[in-house]
């Protein structure tokens, strides 16, 4: 199952199409909110403070018009953002980041995609806009280095040297954990996790045809002294092949896309 057929690679770059659709149609509602005393409003709900809960109605209802299940869509903002689990509940605020995880099930034939934006409603911090940075320099470095047989351990473990030299450190004795404390990337298929895993400790050797996602993130519950409290998590699918990888998603991921005036 980890060296996907010409019909299981067909079926995820399938359901990330339907995952973009549904999150295209996110970015154009927050685009339509108002900004007031940093809470966002909407025309259609009048006086009433946008939530998370607004917007994952939004993605899972065009999913499933797409023919997807929204499995625990996280739409998670500011504090939120800062456990990278956590669905999110709260009220959307302006500058601050919301992480777009989403990870439908085809109702047909079961296979998922894997995508996560984090985008910003309003300007953020500079703190922000270098968290940012650094995380997509992160991921575009893993992308770079994917390819048939190479050590996933190894492609993850650049990674976190390069948020400890950046200046991001990972804390994982203390309660909270912060920092980058998940793994690289993991297997897409019939599964949401399959082998795969791009893991601190992991043997996995990449193979020709593993569709895998490439998720750097990092997240700090609290503000410290040069790193704002929240989470930035930017996540793909590729296809590895004999001499790399081929990237099967397409939303965009740039700064500059991610900020919706």
């Amino acid at each position: 199952r980890a060296v996907k057929t010409k019909f299981e690679l067909h079926e995820i770059v399938k359901a990330q199409r339907a995952v973009e659709k549904a999150v295209g149609g996110a970015v154009d509602f927050l685009a339509e909110c108002n900004i007031k005393d940093k809470f966002l409003y909407h025309k259609k709900y009048k006086d009433t403070r946008i939530t998370s809960s607004h917007v994952r109605t939004i993605i899972d209802e065009a999913l499933y018009h797409e023919g997807y299940l929204g499995v625990e869509s996280i739409v998670a903002c500011g504090k939120e953002s800062a456990d990278p689990h956590c669905k999110g509940y709260g009220e959307l605020v302006a500058g601050e980041p919301i992480v777009l995880d989403i990870f439908p099930r085809s109702l047909d034939t079961l296979y998922f995609a894997d995508q996560t934006r984090t985008v910003f409603k309003g300007e953020p911090s500079e703190k922000l806009k270098q968290m940012y940075g650094i995380v997509l320099k992160a991921q575009i470095q893993s992308i770079g280095m994917i390819k048939d047989g190479v050590y996933s351990c190894e492609v993850e473990k650049e990674v976190r040297n390069l948020f400890e030299k950046s200046g991001y450190p990972t804390i994982l004795k203390e309660r909270p954990v912060r920092g980058f404390i998940h793994s690289l990337g993991h297997g897409v298929g019939i599964d949401i996790h399959e082998e795969p895993s791009l893991g601190m400790g992991d043997e996995d050797i990449l193979r020709e045809g593993n569709v895998v996602t490439v998720e750097p993130g990092l997240y700090y519950p609290f503000e410290a002294e040069n790193i704002s409290e929240g989470g930035i998590r930017i996540e793909d699918m590729v296809l590895v092949t004999k001499d790399g990888c081929d990237v099967l998603t397409r939303f965009p991921k740039e700064l500059k896309d991610m900020i919706i005036p």
